[in-house]
C-alpha cells in the first residue's frame, strides 16, 4: 500500500486529506482510485473528493504518479533510506495522534520505536549565545542520564549543539529534517548527521529524496519534532522566531513546554521571558532543576542522590512550615463521639495529605521519620 500512498502525494493530494483517506478506506480501495473507481469510493464512504476530481479523471497523471512513487522507493533503496507509511503497525503511535500526521516517514539509522517514547524536543535560536550553550551543556546530559531521547532539527545553533552534547553524553538523538535525506542542510552539519546515525540515532523526514529545503518546510517539520517528543525544551529564542511555531504545535498537541529562566533579558532570551510570563512554558529556575522536567513529563527520577536531596529539602521545608495549634487538635478530639482521645482526620483532609505527598515526592515513611527527628531534636534542646 505504501507505493499508492506515495503516489497520492505525488498526484497532488494534501497530506492531511491522504491521512484521513487512509484511516477510513481499505488498501483495495486505495488501489481502485488508480483504476478510475474514485466515485464508487466517494459514495461508499461519504467522502468529499470533488476538489481532486480532475486529477482522478486524468489517467496519464494517475499512471505518472505511480511511476514516480516506484522511482522514489527505488532511489531510497539505492541511498540506504528506509520508509514507513502511516498504515503500518511500525509507524510511531505518538505521531498518529497529532493533527496532520505525515503519511510517510523516510529515515536513516534506527527505526523510531516505543524505546524513543521517553523523549524531549530541544529547540531554539540559530544564533546561540553563552546563555544557550550553558543551558544545553548542563541540562541535556542530565536528561540523557535519565533515559531521555533528544529530538531536534539539526539546524545551526541550539539544534546542532543539543545533538552534539547528547552524543558526547552517550545518548540517543533523533534529527527531524525539512528536506529529502539524500543531502544534509546545512552542509556544515553533515559529519554530525553521520555521527547521529553511527551512534544509534535517526535522521527522519516526511519528504522523499530530491526534496529541497524550502522555507515553508521548516515550519511543517516543527510539528513532527513536537509530535515525536513527550515535551518541549526551549533553550533560547527571540520573541518572534521560528521556535515559537514549535511551541504552538506543542501546545496544540497538549505537550508541556519548558525553558530556563534568564536572569538578564537579551534579544535572544526575550522569547523565554515571553513564554514564562504568558504561562505557555514552565520556567526552570536553574540548570540543576531538571527534575521539574522529569516529574512534569510523568516520570520518576533515576538519579538516586538527587532524589534523596530533593526529598530531604522537601521534608525539611514541610517541618518548618507545619503550624499545628492545640485548639485545632482539641477540636478534632472533641468531635469524636467514641471518646477514645485519638486524633482523627476526615477523608477530604487525608486526600489533601496524599496529594501533598505526591506533589513533593514524599512517602508516609518520609513524613513520619522527619516528624520524629524534628520532635527528638526539639526535645533534646528542651532537656538542655
Amino acid at each position: 500500500m505504501k507505493v499508492y500512498i506515495i503516489a497520492l502525494v505525488e498526484l497532488g493530494l494534501s497530506n492531511n486529506d491522504i491521512a484521513k483517506l487512509v484511516a477510513i478506506v481499505s488498501e483495495t480501495d486505495i488501489k481502485d482510485i488508480f483504476r478510475g473507481m474514485y466515485l464508487d469510493i466517494q459514495f461508499r464512504y461519504n467522502l468529499d473528493l470533488n476538489k481532486y476530481l480532475k486529477l482522478f479523471q486524468d489517467k496519464d497523471k494517475l499512471v505518472a504518479s505511480i511511476i514516480k512513487a516506484r522511482n522514489i522507493l527505488n532511489k531510497c533503496k539505492e541511498l540506504g533510506i528506509k520508509s514507513i507509511s502511516i498504515n503500518s503497525k511500525r509507524y510511531p503511535q505518538v505521531l498518529k495522534e497529532i493533527d496532520n500526521p505525515p503519511v510517510v516517514l523516510y529515515y536513516k539509522g534506527s527505526e523510531i520505536s516505543k524505546a524513543h517514547n521517553k523523549s524531549i524536543g530541544c529547540v531554539g535560536t540559530r544564533d546561540i549565545t553563552e546563555f544557550g550553550v550553558n543551558a544545553v551543556t548542563k541540562l541535556v546530559p542530565s536528561l540523557v542520564s535519565e533515559g531521555f531521547t533528544i529530538i531536534s532539527g539539526l539546524a545551526e545553533g541550539v539544534d546542532a549543539y543539543s545533538h552534539k552534547v547528547c552524543l558526547e553524553s552517550k545518548g540517543i538523538t533523533i534529527a527531524v529534517l525539512a528536506h529529502g535525506l539524500d543531502y544534509i542542510y546545512p552542509q556544515s552539519n553533515r559529519l554530525l548527521a553521520e555521527k547521529i546515525i553511527n551512534s544509534g540515532g535517526t535522521l527522519v523526514s516526511e519528504y522523499p529524496p530530491g526534496t529541497r529545503a524550502d522555507k515553508f518546510r521548516f515550519v511543517h517539520r516543527n510539528r513532527i519534532i513536537s509530535g515525536l517528543a513527550k515535551g518541549l525544551l526551549v533553550f533560547e529564542c527571540k520573541e518572534k522566531s521560528g521556535t515559537i511555531h514549535t511551541v504552538n504545535f506543542s501546545i496544540e498537541q497538549n505537550k508541556p513546554v519548558f525553558c530556563p529562566k534568564p536572569s538578564i533579558i537579551t534579544d535572544t532570551t526575550k522569547g523565554l521571558t515571553y513564554l514564562i510570563e504568558t504561562h505557555k512554558a514552565i520556567g526552570i529556575p536553574s540548570t540543576n532543576s531538571y527534575d521539574l522536567l522529569v516529574y512534569n513529563l510523568g516520570y520518576k527520577l533515576k538519579n538516586k542522590e538527587k532524589l534523596k536531596r530533593i526529598k530531604a529539602n522537601n521534608a525539611s521545608a514541610m517541618i518548618n512550615n507545619i503550624n499545628i495549634y492545640p485548639q485545632q487538635i482539641f477540636s478534632i478530639m472533641s468531635s469524636d463521639d467514641t471518646c477514645t482521645s485519638s486524633v482523627k482526620v476526615d477523608r477530604e483532609t487525608y486526600s489533601l495529605y496524599k496529594e501533598y505527598l505526591s506533589k513533593y515526592h514524599l512517602s508516609n515513611k518520609d513524613v513520619i521519620n522527619a516528624v520524629i527527628l524534628s520532635l527528638a531534636e526539639q526535645y533534646k534542646k528542651e532537656q538542655g
